[in-house]
């Protein structure tokens, strides 16, 4: 059996509603085997060296287990 790993994610964006995709990939991940321990708050940042008029990124962490290759949890974010 393959033992679970501490994992990171930083998941970060400013196209459309940031935090109900930040939402949907936790329900993702979590539903597809990546067992939460600790999330981050949200942080909004200006957008900084984008093209003008470009919205501020939110960013979180998420810290968890996952079992599976690194390639497949980057397929489900």
């Amino acid at each position: 059996m393959t033992r679970s790993k501490k994992t990171a994610l930083a998941l970060g964006g400013n196209i459309g509603n940031s935090v109900q995709h930040f939402r949907e990939v936790l329900t993702n991940l979590t539903e597809n085997g990546f067992t939460i321990d600790k999330t981050s708050s949200i942080y909004t940042t200006p957008a900084v060296n984008c093209e003008t008029g470009a919205n501020d990124f939110y960013n979180c962490v998420i810290i968890g287990y996952w079992k599976y290759s690194s390639l497949k949890l980057l397929e489900l974010c």
